[in-house]
């Protein structure tokens, strides 16, 4: 089955974060696709790439 990918893609992208003693952050980001991401050709089936980014900083 052939898949029909695109090349960008719109999104929310809802996260968090937490600063750690005086000099370390860390936080969580998801990011929600508002369209499909590809679609099969053929058929009707699609799918939605969802991610999880985790994020550390130091602050000199």
């Amino acid at each position: 089955v052939k898949t029909d990918k695109k090349k960008a893609e719109v999104g929310i992208n809802v996260g968090a974060g937490v600063k750690l003693l005086n000099h370390l952050q860390v936080g969580a980001n998801y990011n929600i696709p508002l369209g499909d991401t590809a679609k099969f050709e053929g058929t009707d089936a699609s799918y939605k790439t969802k991610t999880w980014q985790v994020s550390v900083a130091y602050i000199f």
